[in-house]
């Protein structure tokens, strides 16, 4: 993947075995270590460089959380976001002259690639950019930025078949596809587990309670579910703007509430999952599906590549289907 000295720009990157953010980037790396690999990622911690193997992590001190949830057309949100460009810039420039960098591979378009492309005018230094669909959703209303970044690229990369077509409509060139996946590692056990009584199917979401990723949805439908089916349990694994609305629910008896749990202590629930609900308004290749793959029956919207990959039988067409899918479960015994 790497064939030379390569500084990878990301927002979103794995800084310790409990953190879920971007592991796909990091099992990427894994399969290379013949040159040297530069990452250049925030930490809420505070600034610092690791080294693993032949990889070096650049950190800067990041003080404003996660960009997933942010609203570009909110001047406060659209601050934050300036402020990290002005970092990637900055901090990428030092980095290609002390490591003698000679390409840039940017992971999302915005804000990685339009900071590769900056980069690029300042030093030189062509760039790769990936497009991993939250990016592309979000800026679409903005396609000059995005047909500007594509354009200025060495080359183009889509995490799925239906996001490389939206990235072909915006610029017109060719988008290779480089697939975002990831596996569940070895299970770790929580401090104080979920109690998931083995007569009871269990019914997950996983991911960020954010609207685009349907967690009103899925609360939605266990809602209609339980009424109907007591020996459902449904539990939520993530965190985000819309953690009141499952903090309400939970406090109604309607789901569990496990907040954000560590990629291990996935790995120790997925033992117990019985399905996955996918209800997302948005997505290009969610990883959680190949996490789970062969793990649990697994049910989903038709979103993205999705469909492409998973039973016909078990793509939805809207709640009222998800519903009567999910109340067609068998029972346990």
């Amino acid at each position: 993947m790497f064939d030379k000295p390569t500084l990878i720009i990301t927002h979103s990157f794995p800084l310790s075995p409990d953190d879920y953010r971007g592991r796909f980037i990091q099992e990427l790396l894994q399969h290379d270590g013949t040159v040297p690999v530069v990452v250049l990622t925030p930490d809420p911690a505070g600034s610092g460089v690791d080294t693993v193997g032949s990889v070096t992590i650049c950190r800067f001190r990041w003080p404003h959380g996660y960009l997933a949830g942010r609203r570009i057309y909110n001047p406060f949100d659209l601050v934050v976001f300036l402020k990290m460009l002005l970092i990637f810039v900055t901090e990428a420039t030092k980095i290609v002259r002390m490591y003698q960098i000679k390409h840039v591979f940017a992971c999302w378009v915005i804000p990685g690639g339009l900071a590769a492309l900056l980069v690029k005018g300042l030093t030189g230094v062509p760039f790769t950019v990936w497009g991993l669909g939250t990016d592309i959703s979000k800026f679409r209303k903005i396609p000059l930025l995005l047909r500007t970044v594509f354009h200025f690229a060495d080359r183009v990369y889509a995490n799925s078949e239906s996001l490389r077509e939206q990235m072909r409509h915006c610029t017109g060139r060719s988008v290779d596809i480089l697939p975002t996946r990831s596996s569940l590692p070895v299970p770790v056990t929580p401090r104080e587990p979920l109690k998931m009584p083995e007569n009871m199917v269990v019914v997950a979401f996983v991911g960020r309670l954010e609207r685009v990723k349907g967690i009103d949805r899925f609360l939605a439908i266990a809602r209609r579910v339980r009424k109907e089916r007591q020996d459902m349990l449904f539990v939520v694994f993530g965190d985000g703007s819309l953690k009141e609305q499952v903090s309400m629910a939970e406090k109604e008896g309607v789901v569990i509430w496990a907040g954000q749990v560590s990629p291990g202590e996935l790995a120790y629930y997925a033992k117990r999952i019985d399905v996955l609900c996918i209800t997302s308004r948005e997505e290009s290749m969610p990883v959680v599906v190949w996490e789970f793959m062969g793990r649990c029956a697994i049910l989903s919207y038709d979103v993205g590549d999705i469909a492409r990959n998973l039973p016909q039988n078990d793509i939805a067409k809207n709640e009222e289907d998800l519903t009567l899918k999910l109340l067609a479960v068998g029972r346990k015994t």
